[in-house]
Formats: structure tokens, C-alpha cells, sequence
């Protein structure tokens, strides 16, 4: 059904909050590199894995796809001249924001800045897997970054007012560029890291590896290989934020949409930046808040 046109412009004026703040969509993204390892077979026969798992629960089935998470910071991995060529970036961006940028705009560079530059802080989180980066009948080990906070924002935009239609949905994944740099920083010292025992010890040496032909020797051939070779970890999130409205806020701290009076927003679109870790735990957070406040107007006591 579409809306007649005195109705879409009452919608509009109604929840224009809604559309003027759908320019804040982050998700996570991971790049990796894989070296050729001398583990056991990393693509098993599908079969034979799926017998030996329903006979003793046991074998690559009875694996997780992704090992060794670790929340890492940057600035400790570097050398010396990687950190203040890194600063000195940060720095010239930081100039430029706070002469050009929103109130949200500055707040988000000071938040990730920090993130970045703090010798405790994760600026990616790090993880291993056994899946190439891409298809190779070989045998691999990867060492994946995934970045925590990106600097670049997508958008999501209705088409018409056909509810069937389809909305327009662009992460502008790597648009910043500082997002493809620090992501390459992190694969420079993931790479280092697989040359260093114990984690050597499983490769081959002087080994294949993916992608072919690539390099990461340099930061600006690390930030191509980002680029070229990234991929999602599906946590989109961010387009109806918890903020202010003054600062592109869509709810409030009840759930609320600004503007109206019992219209609610509960899912992972009102977190105002991604959390650096997976973002399910923050959307039962949110969930469970939210139903005690709506539990709390009509009031209904949930039992403990």
C-alpha cells in the first residue's frame, strides 16, 4: 500500500528526526592474511567430518571456525617511527575536525583518537581461523584484525513510499582513510607476530601465502591489501542513536523517537558507536532495559 501525499508529508514531518539521522550505519570489518601451515588438513572431506561428529561428537565439525580471540592495542606493536608517523596523522585530522566538524563528529574522533593511541585500549580485536583469505586448495592458517571503531559512517534510506520497496543501504566501509590505515598498522604487526615462535613454529617456512602476489611490507601496500581484500563481521548498527537530538539523537534515553509519544526503537540501531566486540550482548542489554521501562508505565513488575 502507498501513502497518499498529504499522508507521506504528515509521516515525514512526523518522524523527519527518523530520516535526517540515518547517516550514522558502522559495522565491523576484518582483514587477514594467511600463511601456508603445516597443521593438519584445514578443508576436510564434509562427509567424513559430518560422521565422525555425529559418532563422537569430535573432529573439525566440533570446532569453532574462528580461535584465539584477543582484544589488542596498537601503539605497544609498533616501532617507534611507525608511532609518531601515526600520531602526527591523527594529529592533522584532529586539526581539521575541530576547525570543520559537528559536536558529534569531534566527540567520535576524540573517542576513537583515544582508543588508538592509549597503550591499553583495543583499537582491533585479533583472532585466528583456518579459513583463507581467499579460495586456495591449500593448507592455511590466518591471522585476522578486525577494527573496533571505524571512522567511516554509512547511510539507510527509504526509496518511496512503497513499504516494499527495498531500502537504499550504503556502509561506505573504508571511506575514511584512516579507517584502511590503521587496519593495515594492525596486519603489519599481525604479520610480524606469525614470523615470531610460537605461532611460526606451525607455518611453513618460507611457505605459500594469500593473497598471492601481495605484499604488506609497506604501510601504503598494507592499506591496499585492506582495501582490496576486507570483509563484514555483520554487526551493522547506529542509524537511530541514543543521543541528544541537538547531536543527531533519533531516541531518547527511554527508547523513545523524538517527536512522537509512544513510538519506540529497540535493536541494535540505537547504539550510538559499536561496541568493540560483537554486538548481541549490547542488544539484550538494551532489550532487557527497555522492557523494564515499558514494564514500568504500565505497570507491570517483571518477576526476578
Amino acid at each position: 500500500m502507498e501513502l497518499e501525499a498529504s499522508q507521506l508529508s504528515e509521516f515525514d514531518a512526523q518522524f523527519r528526526c527518523v530520516d535526517m539521522r540515518t547517516e550514522n550505519l558502522q559495522d565491523h570489518v576484518n582483514s587477514k592474511f594467511s600463511f601456508e601451515t603445516t597443521a593438519a588438513k584445514s578443508v576436510p572431506d564434509l562427509a567424513e567430518a559430518r560422521k565422525q561428529y555425529e559418532e563422537t561428537r569430535k573432529g573439525p565439525l566440533a570446532s569453532l571456525s574462528v580461535h584465539t580471540f584477543a582484544n589488542m592495542p596498537l601503539m605497544q606493536f609498533l616501532s617507534l617511527d611507525e608511532q609518531n608517523d601515526l600520531k602526527k596523522t591523527l594529529e592533522a585530522y584532529n586539526k581539521e575536525i575541530s576547525s570543520t566538524g559537528t559536536t558529534i563528529e569531534k566527540a567520535r574522533f576524540s573517542f576513537i583518537r583515544n582508543a588508538i593511541e592509549s597503550p591499553i585500549q583495543a583499537s582491533a580485536t585479533t583472532f585466528l581461523t583456518r579459513r583463507p583469505v581467499v579460495p586456495d586448495p591449500g593448507n592455511y592458517l590466518s591471522v585476522c584484525a578486525m577494527l573496533s571503531h571505524s571512522f567511516s559512517r554509512g547511510n539507510v534510506h527509504i526509496q518511496s513510499s512503497n513499504h516494499l520497496d527495498k531500502p537504499l543501504i550504503d556502509f561506505k566501509y573504508l571511506s575514511h582513510p584512516l579507517d584502511s590505515l590503521i587496519l593495515g598498522y594492525h596486519m603489519r604487526s599481525l604479520h610480524r607476530l606469525a614470523q615470531t615462535s610460537p605461532l611460526s613454529a606451525f607455518l611453513v617456512p618460507n611457505g605459500k601465502t594469500l593473497p598471492p602476489g601481495e605484499s604488506i611490507s609497506t604501510q601504503l601496500a598494507a592499506a591496499k591489501v585492506v582495501k582490496d581484500y576486507c570483509s563484514t563481521n555483520y554487526h551493522p548498527c547506529g542509524t537511530c542513536a541514543m543521543l541528544p537530538e541537538k547531536m543527531g539523537g533519533v531516541v531518547n534515553e527511554e527508547s523513545k523517537v523524538y517527536g512522537t509519544s509512544n513510538v519506540r526503537i529497540v535493536d541494535a540501531s540505537m547504539l550510538p558507536v559499536i561496541p568493540r566486540g560483537n554486538i548481541i550482548t549490547m542488544v539484550y542489554a538494551v532489550a532487557e532495559k527497555a522492557a523494564d521501562i515499558i514494564g514500568a508505565e504500565l505497570g507491570i513488575r517483571r518477576m526476578s
